[in-house]
């Protein structure tokens, strides 16, 4: 009966896989020892796991809160992507247009300024979020809403990136160049942009059908 308890409990939850797995196997070693204590007290095995599974709440309470677990956990995952994904540009930048490109020369002035104004916005922004993870989890009013914050923040934080990183690829053109944004920008960017999606996926308003 724990089994299939915990197998319903897992197909309820979405989140980051080591996350959930954390909070299952959390989940399984109370209810272990719940039912060990009912089966001391004279219950069989069946009626003992039975009330074990009782205490520990139907699904439907439960899940809201653990999933709030997992859709924080996803968040900060998020906010990590997005400050290693950011703090990058200006050496992969540099870097292409220096060396990949074949040319002396930064970025034309105009998409230079853009990249580290903004830029160097979305690593102050993605730096702030790693911190409210870090420091702000126990506020009651950060904590609600921090995760779904997160993926919208860094949902538009990839959106500029990638925008960012097209309009230089055009400047210098060049197939090199084109691989090389896609490469160290453009695939990254999209796997920090689906991990925000599934941050919004995965925040605590999930209810049961």
């Amino acid at each position: 009966m724990i089994d299939a308890y915990l197998t319903e409990l897992g197909t309820a939850l979405r989140g980051p896989r080591r996350a959930k797995s954390d909070l299952l196997a959390e989940a399984r070693d109370h209810l272990t020892d719940a039912t060990e204590q009912y089966e001391r007290d004279g219950l069989e095995r069946p009626a003992a796991e039975r009330a074990a599974t009782a205490d520990f709440g139907e699904l439907a309470e439960i899940v809201p809160a653990y999933q709030a677990e997992l859709g924080l956990a996803q968040g900060h995952r998020t906010a990590l992507g997005v400050l290693c994904l950011s703090a990058a540009q200006p050496f992969v930048w540099g870097y292409a247009f220096r060396w990949v490109s074949g040319t002396s020369t930064a970025q034309p002035e105009t998409a230079d300024d853009l990249v580290e104004d903004l830029g160097g916005l979305t690593i102050l922004l993605a730096l702030l979020a790693v911190l409210a993870y870090r420091f702000g989890m126990r506020h009651p009013k950060v904590r609600p809403k921090l995760a779904q914050v997160t993926g919208i923040g860094a949902l538009g934080a990839c959106a500029f990136l990638a925008s960012a990183s097209v309009l230089l690829t055009a400047s210098t053109g060049g197939y090199v160049t084109l691989l090389w944004t896609v490469t160290f920008v453009l695939a990254p960017a999209a796997w920090v942009a689906a991990s925000a999606s599934r941050c919004l996926r995965s925040g605590p308003q999930y209810v049961i059908d």
